[in-house]
C-alpha cells in the first residue's frame, strides 16, 4: 500500500485510505483479494502503531510541510513495516496502491512495526 503524506499527518492517511477501501468492500461491485489484503495491512499498522512517538520521531510524517509517499508492506503472519519513498520514485512497486496524493520530497527510511 502506498499513501501520500502531505496535507495531513501518516495516522490520517491511514484512516482515510482504510475507509475508502472499506467503501469499497462494502460497495455493490465485487472487491478483488488485494483490496482486503490492503485493508488488512492498514488495519494492522493502525492497532500497532504508536503515531505519536512515530510523527515526534520522523516529522515528515507530520503532515503540513512537504510531501512524501510512504510505503506498507507485510507478510502474511508479519509484522507491518514502512519506508518513506526516495523522490525520484515516481510508482510503487506494489501492485496494491492506494491512490492519494504523490509526494515531491523525501527520504529513504524504513522501520519495521511489530
Amino acid at each position: 500500500v502506498v499513501l501520500g503524506v502531505g496535507d495531513h499527518c501518516i495516522e490520517t492517511a491511514v484512516r482515510r485510505a482504510r475507509a475508502r477501501l472499506v467503501d469499497v468492500l462494502l460497495g455493490d461491485e465485487p472487491a478483488g483479494p488485494e483490496i482486503q489484503d490492503a485493508v488488512e495491512t492498514l488495519t494492522r499498522f493502525l492497532e500497532a502503531t504508536d503515531f505519536a512517538r512515530l510523527r515526534s520521531e520522523h516529522p515528515e510524517l507530520s503532515g503540513g510541510t512537504h510531501r512524501v509517499r510512504v510505503r506498507l508492506s507485510r507478510t502474511p503472519a508479519g509484522p507491518v513495516r514502512w519506508e518513506v519513498l526516495p523522490p525520484d520514485q515516481t510508482h510503487a512497486t506494489s501492485t496494491r496502491v492506494v491512490p492519494i496524493p504523490s509526494a515531491e520530497h523525501g527520504s529513504f527510511r524504513s522501520r519495521q512495526i511489530p
